[in-house]
């Protein structure tokens, strides 16, 4: 939607995809076939051997996660806060649950406030809907790249936030 009205050409549709030299047209194998070149192409696999010895040396450090939870950073958020966030959002596409931040933008004091307690509900137990974790993804051809390898994508996720699915938790 928001390619369309800033007048940007549309999302390219992958309709092929060329892999080990096997055309894969079927939409479910398109989708397996990028997923796992996603997964391979950002495998730790790619480090330089270097990088993967730190790596390895660093993750067998423990980590102190003892807290009073007294921090400042761990205090519910205000309605301050919240309104400079929201304000401060660009207008970006809507994930899963098609809220766009124009709607937040607008919102009554009231809605706000329930909004605010949501989020300090969430901040504070530390779970949040299972339906937040689910996203949209969209793929982006790399610029001169061919369409029909897997390795010439980017993939954006587009995350949903919605009230109304509060319900469902």
């Amino acid at each position: 939607m928001v390619r369309k009205i800033s007048g940007k050409e549309p999302l390219t549709t992958v309709k092929h995809l060329l892999s080990n030299n096997i055309l894969i047209t079927d939409i479910k194998d398109i989708s397996n076939t990028l997923a796992k070149t996603f997964a391979y192409n950002s495998s730790t696999n790619h480090y330089i051997p270097e990088f993967q010895r730190f790596k390895i040396i660093q993750e067998r450090n423990k980590l102190n996660f003892k807290s009073h939870n007294n921090e400042t950073y761990n205090i519910p958020f205000s309605n301050v806060e919240l309104i400079d966030a929201i304000r401060s959002a660009h207008n970006t596409s809507p994930g899963p649950d098609n809220i766009h931040y124009q709607f937040l933008k607008h919102l009554p004091e009231t809605s706000l406030v329930l909004l605010l307690n949501l989020f300090n509900i969430i901040w504070t137990s530390g779970v949040f809907p299972a339906l937040w974790q689910q996203g949209i993804v969209i793929l982006v051809n790399k610029p001169n790249k061919d369409y029909s390898d897997p390795n010439s994508y980017r993939s954006l996720l587009l995350l949903a936030a919605s009230v109304r699915q509060w319900n469902e938790w």
